[in-house]
């Protein structure tokens, strides 16, 4: 039978072995963890920035839209003038 103490020993041993291959390997998969985390950062920093730009672009739209209704209500007037203008015309002509 072999001595118990040489056999803890060499247990330990491969112990310490295993622990520092699993500390390399911790540090092997995190490192595409602290990249992802990198990447993460980037793609919300990014979505920040489109929707203040989507913001922007929005606001000019609703300026266009107000305008386009004032020129609509703009060429209306003008349409009844002219209507109301052409009255006295053809009842002189009529």
């Amino acid at each position: 039978m072999r001595n118990p103490v040489n056999y803890v020993s060499q247990s330990n041993v491969y112990l310490r072995r295993a622990n520092v291959y699993l500390k390399q390997l911790n540090n092997y998969v995190s490192q595409p963890n602290v990249y992802l985390r990198v990447q993460t950062d980037y793609v919300s920093q990014l979505n920040v920035y489109l929707r203040r730009a989507n913001v922007y672009v929005s606001q000019p739209n609703v300026y266009l839209k107000q305008l386009n209704d004032y020129v609509s209500q703009i060429s209306d007037y003008v349409s009844h003038l002219k209507y109301y203008l052409s009255l006295p015309k053809d009842y002189v002509s009529g």
